[in-house]
């Protein structure tokens, strides 16, 4: 008797070309070496990068959820169980719970100095940045489950693609090294000058 394939269905079968994924992928990667290079929040490029990754985070979904269980069921669970845990952070809790945590002293004791009632306020100190680092996720989490819907060759062709990427940024840092310290090639306002950056903010960007 005939057992039943425990491998994903071919992305073909549901209706998207593997092509149309490793193009999604080549936006998604060069893009975000070209915009996304830095860690803080107030860096321009994030205003088009955000909005891009999660266009392409929701396509990936639609493409792939179901494939994504099937090849990596324990990479989807981390993955989500790490946007869960950033998301917690964020769930405003009432008065008598953040009052009992590390660090909150001084925030309660403006608000009694203020005479004000003390809000419902989440986990996180700054909210904006942890909302800021909720967002970051969407674009490794669409790496992701584009990359499990990748077949044979576009899988070498995504390596190469990577690869030279980095080739790319690799020069770029070392024409910033023996470059002087303001020159044009850094893209970031606050970055390393003098070092090799690359495409990226910082040297230890660049290093990873």
């Amino acid at each position: 008797m005939a057992t039943q394939s425990m491998n994903p269905k071919p992305i073909e079968t549901l209706g998207q070309p593997t092509r149309r994924v490793l193009i999604a992928l080549y936006i998604l990667i060069g893009v975000g070496f070209l915009m996304a290079g830095g860690a803080r929040d107030d860096i321009i490029s994030l205003l088009i990068w955000r909005p891009l990754s999660i266009l392409l985070l929701a396509t990936a979904l639609l493409w792939g959820w179901r494939n994504g269980w099937w090849v990596g069921p324990f990479a989807m669970g981390f993955t989500l169980a790490l946007i869960a845990f950033v998301a917690l952070n964020l769930v405003p809790l009432p008065p008598s719970i953040w009052t009992a945590l590390p660090g909150r002293e001084q925030v309660a004791a403006i608000y009694r100095e203020a005479n004000a009632a003390l809000p419902w306020l989440p986990i996180s100190l700054a909210p904006a940045r942890t909302w800021n680092a909720l967002f970051a996720l969407a674009a490794p989490f669409a790496a992701l489950l584009l990359v499990f819907l990748l077949r044979g060759n576009d899988q070498v062709r995504l390596a190469r693609f990577v690869l030279g990427i980095g080739m790319v940024s690799g020069l770029v840092g070392l024409l910033q090294a023996i470059g002087p310290d303001d020159s044009l090639l850094y893209f970031y306002r606050i970055t390393n000058e003098g070092q090799a950056v690359g495409l990226f903010a910082n040297r230890n960007h660049q290093a990873a």
